[in-house]
């Protein structure tokens, strides 16, 4: 069935008594996902050199960097019946979260608390799920953790929070049983575009390739020779479509240090001299490149604005604040 499949829950029996109503249900399968998006989008020769799949632990070593998940559950309550619908959903952890869950994995401690971030594209949103913010929470009895996704405006939260109807549970039921769910050439989404683009041209390139995209202000108005090269090698590697400017920044519209989506901010222009404390070019590039709390006045022009337009990671500011702060101390 591709990268998903449709299990029963654990129990021998189909069927549950509702301790609310008093009938006897049918229990709604669990949909769940055999790996992380990541693995999944790997050539067979990598699956089986770089990285490790079991049904509960996958990790994926590239030459630069480790990635980490686990398989947990996603609840979703079922406003008019009396069951929730769960996903089988993977996670990303850091490399101390997740060796900490794996040591202890057996011991099914409960009560832990991880960061993570989803890494499947749940199918049933047109917005993807790639990157959503989650607490993960460990549960004993050898049940998986539950998820908790933090707050913001994707649908997918507001499903969590308010429940779906039975109807509409059925229906995820039944696409997620009639769709291959395979990527196929010419159909990846520009966040699958943007993880194999990363694997593509590797962490460096991809660093300088992004930080040159958003570095003026207001953006320019074309790529560099460079990275249209990059993306039609690209695309003609992956026989995909040619990635057009236009397109370019709602593509690529994530930091390259911390993966959390861009926003847009009005910001002051300021002479490089007058940011105090100061910090060096090279740290800042390493920890918070995207902060952009002002924006450097553009030498070459004689004129210009006290305000401009710019994009900016959160945890890049938050990072840059706290430095900032620890200076002045």
């Amino acid at each position: 069935m591709g990268i998903f499949d449709i299990f029963k829950r654990k129990e021998k029996s189909t069927e549950f008594k509702c301790s609310t109503c008093g009938q006897v249900h049918d229990e709604l399968p669990a949909l769940g996902f055999l790996s992380p998006l990541y693995y999944d989008t790997l050539n067979e020769n990598d699956k089986k050199e770089i990285a490790e799949l079991t049904t509960d632990f996958c990790e994926i070593k590239h030459k630069d960097q480790t990635d980490r998940f686990i398989r947990t559950t996603l609840t979703i309550k079922i406003i008019d019946a009396c069951e929730d619908l769960d996903y089988g959903i993977w996670v990303s952890l850091s490399e101390k979260s997740f060796n900490e869950y794996q040591s202890e994995f057996k011991n099914n401690i409960e009560g832990k608390t991880y960061f993570g971030m989803i890494s499947n594209e749940i199918p049933d949103y047109e917005e993807s799920t790639l990157g959503i913010h989650v607490n993960v929470n460990t549960r004993s009895g050898g049940i998986r953790p539950e998820i908790i996704p933090h707050q913001n405006d994707h649908k997918l939260i507001s499903d969590w929070e308010n429940g779906i109807t039975i109807e509409e549970a059925e229906k995820r039921i039944e696409r997620m049983t009639n769709s291959t769910a395979e990527i196929k050439p010419g159909k990846f989404n520009k966040d699958q575009i943007r993880i194999e683009f990363k694997k593509f041209v590797g962490n460096e390139k991809y660093n300088h390739f992004i930080l040159t995209l958003y570095e003026a202000f207001p953006l320019r108005e074309k790529l560099f020779f460079w990275q249209e090269e990059l993306l039609k090698s690209f695309s003609n590697e992956l026989d995909i479509e040619p990635i057009l400017f236009e397109n370019v920044h709602e593509i690529f519209n994530h930091c390259p240090i911390h993966d959390f989506e861009l926003k847009k901010d009005n910001v002051k222009i300021v002479n490089g001299n007058d940011i105090i404390p100061k910090i060096s070019y090279e740290r800042e590039k390493e920890l918070f490149p995207m902060a952009n709390i002002n924006a450097p006045r553009d030498l070459e022009r004689f004129n210009y604005p006290k305000n401009v337009d710019v994009f900016y990671c959160e945890k890049c500011r938050e990072l840059k604040n706290k430095n900032v702060a620890q200076q002045r101390l």
